[in-house]
């Protein structure tokens, strides 16, 4: 564990989220808060904790994926999970959000993710009292992409997304919550 954190620190540093007064570095616990990691098997549970706490990693730092798996000593598995979630490892022509969903343990941490995305979001425009050029790019891109996610979550996995002993549930609860809230401020 202490060698995910100093990743983290590495990749992180003391950057700050945009728009609001929190560390980046504060964004993977975040989203590990959303995953609802104790509804999870325990196998399935431990690998979320990681992924949630290395989501954004590969996208944001400037480690390749070989050089977290050494770093780390991840199983082949967990890399590839990672590397499902990070936007600079799909391969032509296939569609990201897709084929995030294509594992339920990758789907549990980008749901969580997005949550945690649109928590923030909404704090920088009610602490802003608007949008920014920039919050207003950002909502635009969480209003088309999370409609989407949540389309294909369900269904990908239509008994797991009404189970209430499952993450998906409560998860996409959430996010449609946070997304009407979203939605509501744009209006205002």
């Amino acid at each position: 564990m202490d060698t995910t954190l100093g990743v983290l620190r590495k990749v992180y540093g003391t950057k700050l989220r945009k728009g609001v007064a929190k560390l980046a570095y504060e964004h993977p616990k975040d989203v590990l808060d959303n995953c609802y990691i104790q509804l999870l098997e325990m196998r399935d549970g431990a690998c979320v904790f990681r992924l949630a706490l290395l989501h954004d990693v590969l996208e944001d730092g400037d480690m390749t994926a070989e050089e977290l798996q050494e770093a780390l000593d991840l199983p082949e598995e967990h890399l590839e999970l990672l590397k499902l979630l990070a936007r600079n490892y799909v391969p032509e022509g296939e569609d990201y959000l897709e084929r995030t969903v294509s594992d339920s343990r990758a789907a549990v941490v980008k749901l969580a993710d997005g949550i945690a995305n649109l928590q923030d979001l909404i704090q920088w425009v009610r602490e802003e009292k608007g949008f920014t050029a920039h919050a207003s790019a950002t909502a635009q891109k969480y209003m088309q992409e999370t409609p989407q996610l949540i389309r294909l979550v369900e269904e990908r996995y239509p008994l797991e997304s009404g189970d209430l002993d499952h993450p998906f549930r409560h998860e996409l609860s959430r996010l449609r919550g946070l997304l009407d809230e979203l939605r509501e401020l744009t209006h205002e």
